[in-house]
C-alpha cells in the first residue's frame, strides 16, 4: 500500500532542505538584530515585534550543544483529568512546585512530540504535556474538534493540574490554542509561545494561505492524510515499522522525512497518526475549522512567535501575522528560523535554534 502517497506535497520544490545564513527582514522601517522583546509602552517599539529576529539554521543536525543534560526522559506520571465529558490524557514530568510548563502538540500529533525537550526543561520545571481530545491517548470526540474545544483542553489542563499560571508552549494547533488559552484566560498564562502557529485573520486570508495567496503545501498533505490513516491504522502497522516508510515519505516541504527531520521527530510523527481520530481533520479540509485567537485583539501577557521560514511552502505563520501580533499585543518577541519548514522543532538543523528560543523564553519566565 502506498502510504507515503499521503504525504506528497508540491511537485517542483527542491527535495533537499534549504541550509541559509542569517537573513534580517525589514517591517515598518526597521530591522531589529538583538532578539529582546518589544514593549508596546514605548510606540516606537512597535515595529521591532513586527520586524522580530531571522535566526539560522543549526549546522549540528539538531544534537545538542550543551553536555551534561539528562539524555533520558526523568519519572513520568501518566494521568486523566476530565473536560466536556471526556476523558484526557496528560504526562507529567518535574516536581510540584516548580513553575510549570504547558506543551501541546500540533494537529494529528500528540503529548510525544516533545519528548526531546522534557529532559531539558524538568529539572527546574513541572512540566506537562496534554494529549488534546482526539488525540494519543485522551478520548475521541466526533463532531466537537473545533479551536474552542481545544481551548477547553488547556484550560481544563490549568486549573485541575497546574497549580498556577502557566508558561505555555505550543506547536501549530497548539500554538493557537495557547494564543487563544492566553487572550481568554490570561490569569492562567504567565507567558505564551508560538510555534508556527495559525495567526491569520480570516478577514485577510485563510489560515492555509501565504501572504501573496498561495495555497500552503499542507492543505493537499491534510486531505491526503484523513483519506488515508484510516487504512493505515486499520492495516495494524507498528510504530516503528510505520516511521520507517515514514522516513522515505516525501513531506510537503519536498525533502522526505528521513532527509528532513531527526529521527526521534519522524518516530514521534508515526505514533500520532497511528493514535489520532481521523476525523480531526475534517474541519481543515473542509474549511470549516473556526478560529478561537481573534487577531484583532491583544495578547496581555508576554508573547514569543516563532515563525518557519516564510520561503517554505508548509510555512503557516505569515510575516503579516507577526506584524500584526507586535502591533496589537504590548509584549512580543517574534522570530523567524530561515531555512525552516513547519515542523520547525523537529528539523534537523532548526531544532537547536529553536531550543535556543525556549530556553530564554522560560528563563525570561519563571
Amino acid at each position: 500500500m502506498p502510504i507515503w502517497a499521503a504525504f506528497e506535497g508540491r511537485q517542483g520544490r527542491s527535495s533537499r532542505p534549504r541550509s541559509l545564513g542569517i537573513r534580517r527582514r525589514r517591517a515598518g522601517g526597521f530591522r531589529d538584530t538583538t532578539g529582546r522583546s518589544t514593549n508596546r509602552g514605548d510606540p516606537a517599539a512597535a515595529p521591532r515585534a513586527a520586524g522580530g529576529v531571522i535566526m539560522p539554521c543549526s549546522s549540528r543536525n539538531g544534537r545538542r550543544p550543551t553536555a551534561g543534560r539528562a539524555e533520558r526522559l526523568p519519572t513520568i506520571a501518566a494521568v486523566k483529568i476530565h473536560n466536556d465529558g471526556l476523558d484526557l490524557n496528560l504526562m507529567i514530568e518535574g516536581e510540584e512546585g516548580r513553575p510549570p510548563v504547558l506543551l501541546l502538540h500540533g494537529i494529528i500529533s500528540s503529548a510525544r512530540t516533545w519528548d526531546w525537550l522534557v529532559p531539558r526543561i524538568a529539572d527546574e520545571h513541572r512540566v506537562i504535556r496534554l494529549d488534546f481530545r482526539g488525540h494519543g491517548e485522551s478520548e475521541r470526540a466526533p463532531d466537537r474538534y473545533q479551536m474552542a474545544d481545544y481551548v477547553t483542553d488547556a484550560i481544563a489542563a490549568c486549573e485541575q493540574v497546574a497549580g498556577g499560571p502557566v508558561a505555555v508552549i505550543g506547536h501549530s494547533l497548539g500554538g493557537a490554542t495557547a494564543a487563544a488559552l492566553a487572550q481568554r484566560r490570561p490569569d492562567l498564562v504567565r507567558a505564551a509561545l508560538l510555534e508556527d502557529a495559525p495567526l491569520a485573520d480570516p478577514a485577510d486570508r485563510e489560515a492555509l494561505r501565504t501572504d501573496s495567496g498561495e495555497e500552503n503545501a499542507l492543505a493537499e498533505a491534510f486531505k491526503l492524510m484523513r483519506q488515508t490513516i484510516p487504512a493505515i491504522q486499520a492495516s495494524g502497522v507498528s510504530t516503528a515499522d510505520f516511521a520507517q516508510t515514514l522516513s522515505v515519505a516525501p513531506s510537503a516541504a519536498g525533502a522526505t522525512f528521513g532527509e528532513l527531520l531527526l529521527a526521534d521527530g519522524v518516530e514521534t510523527m508515526a505514533y500520532g497518526m497511528l493514535h489520532v481520530d481521523a476525523t480531526v481533520l475534517d474541519g481543515v479540509v473542509s474549511g470549516t475549522m473556526v478560529p478561537a485567537f481573534d487577531p484583532g485583539a491583544p495578547i496581555t501577557v508576554p508573547v514569543t512567535a516563532v515563525a518557519a521560514d516564510p520561503a517554505s511552502p508548509d510555512a503557516v505563520t505569515q510575516p503579516s501575522d507577526l506584524e500584526r501580533l507586535g502591533a496589537t499585543s504590548p509584549s512580543v518577541e517574534t522570530v523567524t528560523i530561515a531555512g525552516a519548514g513547519h515542523l520547525i522543532h523537529d528539523q534537523q538543523d532548526a531544532r537547536e535554534p529553536f531550543w535556543q528560543v525556549v530556553e530564554r523564553f522560560l528563563r525570561a519566565h519563571r
